[in-house]
């Protein structure tokens, strides 16, 4: 005899997938148990904007719920929540099974979630303020002089940032998240904070990107200094690097890997430790910098160079941009 167990998560912000995936099934486990995880299912068919339905594989019907929209024009699902199945046994072990895959979930979405912000550019969290998707200024005035309102002149859309834009996940991307999940393989920190730049900076919180970017710039600086370290150290520099204990800052290992003749990209210094000492710190009490739109772009891709050379993804990963 065996028993069934249902559910459904919502995502915490928007999946843009591609459409081979509405309506598919994905096999993963949670916990060490086989579980299934269902998309949201096309029941139209039609070639407009359709919203998605309940995975047919579900029983429980929950009404009123959005599981997401299929984009006719530009070829993308948005999937807004996913559905699961498990398949368990009956007995003694019936409720202790259940209970480990239900307290694992969690666990096993945040890896699926962070190494799918990873592979796609896109930012799967939010992350600091977020804008709730509007087509209007929040502030939106109206002429009312002749007692019929109309748009003041002054009237002006929400300036989205579009400088980092990601890619639509594709079937084998979000496969590969479902995989390292099932393993419990999480994201390397750093590649997880570059992931928050990027969110932050879509947020237009270009000070809070530009803090995020350096720091992970600063983990794969040091551990690229070790490892350079190893084959090859400059006359003087090892000394100086044990003395410090681990406590350099992004300058001096910048510094230590040009030393080692590790190559770098040439506007490291202007475009992200300047940048960053910058908004980190206040001096002789002015406030800290407030970069702009384009430093913090140019810090996030200085950052994401660095965190590949110390943090490569391992071979054959999806990487979509």
């Amino acid at each position: 005899m065996v028993d069934s167990l249902e559910w459904r998560s919502p995502l915490e912000v928007h999946w843009l997938c591609d459409q081979e995936l509405i309506g598919s099934d994905m096999q993963t486990t949670i916990s060490g148990y086989p579980v299934v995880v269902h998309f949201p299912h096309d029941i139209a068919g039609r070639d407009a904007d359709r919203m998605l339905q309940n995975p047919p594989q579900l029983i429980g019907q929950v009404p009123y719920q959005d599981w997401g929209i299929a984009r006719a024009a530009l070829q993308v699902a948005i999937i807004m929540r996913l559905g699961f199945t498990a398949i368990v046994p009956t007995g003694s072990k019936s409720e202790m099974m259940k209970t480990e895959i239900l307290n694992s979930l969690d666990a096993w979405l945040d890896i699926a979630i962070d190494w799918l912000s990873v592979l796609t550019g896109t930012h799967t969290r939010n992350v600091g303020p977020q804008f709730d998707l509007a087509f209007e200024n929040r502030t939106m005035m109206f002429d009312i002089s002749n007692c019929v309102p109309t748009f003041s002149p002054g009237f002006r859309p929400i300036p989205f940032p579009s400088s980092l834009p990601g890619k639509i996940a594709t079937k084998e991307a979000v496969r590969y998240c479902f995989e390292r999940a099932a393993s419990g393989d999480p994201v390397p920190l750093a590649w997880s904070l570059i992931s928050e730049a990027r969110a932050l900076h879509r947020a237009r919180q270009y000070r809070r990107a530009v803090v995020d970017a350096g720091s992970a710039a600063e983990m794969a600086a040091y551990a690229l200094v070790q490892l350079e370290f190893a084959s090859k150290t400059p006359p003087g520099v090892a000394k100086l690097l044990v003395e410090s204990r681990g406590n350099l800052t992004l300058g001096t290992l910048v510094g230590y890997l040009k030393a080692t003749d590790y190559s770098l990209p040439a506007n490291i210094f202007d475009d992200l430790v300047t940048i960053r000492n910058k908004v980190l710190h206040s001096n002789k009490g002015a406030g800290p910098v407030l970069p702009t739109e384009s430093e913090s772009v140019t810090a996030i891709e200085i950052a994401t160079k660095i965190v590949k050379g110390a943090y490569p993804l391992a071979a054959g990963t999806p990487l979509l941009w």
